[in-house]
């Protein structure tokens, strides 16, 4: 064979896959056993971004809408469909439609289908055409999300219905499964899913009551082999998932989250602190009581609070990742500890107060995030209100802010709400928390200096209890290092796996 014709023949190849992603297709065993299954209600249950639950969710979607399932050739209609893809935000629904145009077979497309990146497919209220191969007719895929609300969900029978996370609530599900239902025989609903973000008793209820069928997989390495292959599948940079890498990943995931996030168990493990990395003492400590010596960029991260130790300012210091590195290296300088309920400038004083000590000025401040809004208690006499315009406010009227640079009506850096973004998701605090696991796991990119006290007994403390004793300097400290820990992204990074 002569190369010309080889090449010849990789291109035909390489023009194949993309008319018909799904010829190339080959499931790992979770995904498998969903597509393969003719259950009116089913689930699959397993760890967050390894397994292809997304996948397996677009492939039966669109094996359905064509008419061709070779796993389970008796779940097809004779006839054209419409099914819904149901998805928690429109910036989820983003990401789906993505993966659903990856899969679609493009030479079975309506004519006047249209996609872009950013956007997805054309139309307010997406949806994509699709040739239906039995009957020559066209089936329909429909977005939505459930932010829409039950009631908005309501429409004409639907004969498939995909959840790629847990429904917001089980009314969202009831309405769905009413539209299904309606199509007799041919109607089917599939969740894929991790149990977090969303209450999910409601659906392992269902599922142990046998009205749900439950596919659970495990993060373990015959998972992670296709069905009639002898290889595990591999990263998009390469790496091969494998036992080892699999440890890799339970090793960086907070201790209480590996049964739920790693294994797509239903509850996770709450009983001991959740930041089993941090070393007071001993070798390479992240306890010190040497100012650092780089120059740093200066953050300050605040959380809102009135009782005892819940408003609360912290310094940190963050030395920019050289070219050929990827972390940064931060410096837990000082704290700034209310001691009871406290005014906006009793606030504002005490966070000057704090950079004073150390030689600043507000203006040598790269950034300050804060928390939402604290309504304060109910009880008479509570000074009530705490937040950022407040406190922006106070520090504008402060005896020493011409000292620090705050000019009346331009101060900088202001202080900015922490939770946009990615940051206000469902799992943000889950995800900031590992973050920060994983920079203690890196030698010397994590340092708390001995005067924060009370961020030293909080990181031993901590359980992922939300307005506990110990949560709100944790806050403050996600709140600060918002610019590495989510950046501007509009949803939470998932890892990426190629399935092949």
């Amino acid at each position: 064979m002569s190369l010309t014709h080889l090449l010849s023949q990789l291109q035909n190849l390489r023009a194949n896959n993309h008319k018909r992603p799904l010829d190339t297709f080959r499931p790992l065993p979770g995904q498998h056993a969903v597509l393969s299954s003719d259950a009116k209600y089913r689930m699959f249950r397993g760890p967050n971004q390894a397994l292809g639950k997304t996948t397996a969710g677009a492939v039966d979607t669109i094996s359905a809408a064509i008419g061709v399932n070779p796993w389970c050739p008796e779940s097809v209609t004779p006839f054209p469909i419409e099914a819904w893809i149901l998805c928690a935000s429109w910036s989820q629904s983003v990401a789906i439609q993505g993966k659903l145009w990856e899969l679609l077979p493009k030479d079975l497309l309506h004519p006047e289908t249209e996609y872009t990146e950013i956007r997805g497919f054309r139309g307010k209220s997406p949806a994509v055409m699709v040739r239906h191969l039995p009957s020559g007719g066209w089936s329909i895929i429909r977005i939505k999300t459930t932010q829409q609300g039950g009631l908005n969900l309501a429409g004409a029978t639907i004969h498939r219905a995909w959840f790629d996370e847990p429904p917001a609530s089980d009314r969202v599900y009831s309405e769905v499964q009413k539209r299904v239902m309606k199509a007799g025989k041919y109607g089917k609903c599939l969740i894929t899913m991790t149990p977090v973000n969303a209450p999910v008793d409601w659906i392992r209820v269902a599922a142990e009551r046998g009205q749900i069928e439950d596919h659970h997989h495990r993060l373990e390495p015959a998972e992670l082999i296709p069905v009639g292959h002898d290889r595990p599948i591999c990263l998009e940079d390469g790496t091969i998932c494998d036992e080892a890498w699999i440890d890799t990943i339970i090793a960086e995931t907070l201790p209480h989250e590996i049964p739920v996030v790693c294994h797509g168990e239903w509850n996770f493990a709450v009983e001991n602190p959740i930041f089993t990395a941090y070393r007071r003492s001993g070798q390479r400590p992240h306890l010190i009581n040497q100012n650092p010596t780089e120059d740093l960029d200066l953050y300050l991260g605040i959380d809102h609070g009135m009782a005892r130790h819940a408003q609360v300012a912290i310094l940190i210091g963050v030395l920019r990742p050289k070219k050929d590195q990827h972390h940064p290296r931060v410096w837990v300088i000082d704290e700034a500890i209310g001691d009871g309920e406290t005014t906006e400038d009793d606030d504002a004083h005490a966070i000057l107060t704090m950079l004073e000590q150390h030689g600043l000025r507000w203006r040598d401040l790269k950034r300050a995030y804060g928390d939402i809004p604290h309504y304060g208690s109910n009880r008479r006499g509570s000074v009530a209100k705490k937040s950022n315009a407040r406190l922006n406010f106070a520090l504008e009227q402060h005896p020493r802010s011409m000292f620090h640079g705050i000019k009346k009506g331009r101060m900088n850096p202001p202080i900015k709400t922490a939770k946009r973004g990615a940051a206000n998701q469902p799992g943000a605090v889950s995800y900031g928390c590992t973050w920060l696991h994983r920079l203690m796991l890196r030698e010397g990119h994590f340092h708390v200096l001995d005067r924060c006290d009370r961020l030293d007994l909080s990181i031993q403390k901590y359980r992922m209890q939300p307005n506990s004793e110990w949560s709100h300097i944790i806050d403050a400290l996600r709140y600060g290092l918002k610019d590495w820990i989510y950046g501007n992204r509009r949803r939470l990074p998932g890892r990426q796996v190629v399935i092949s």
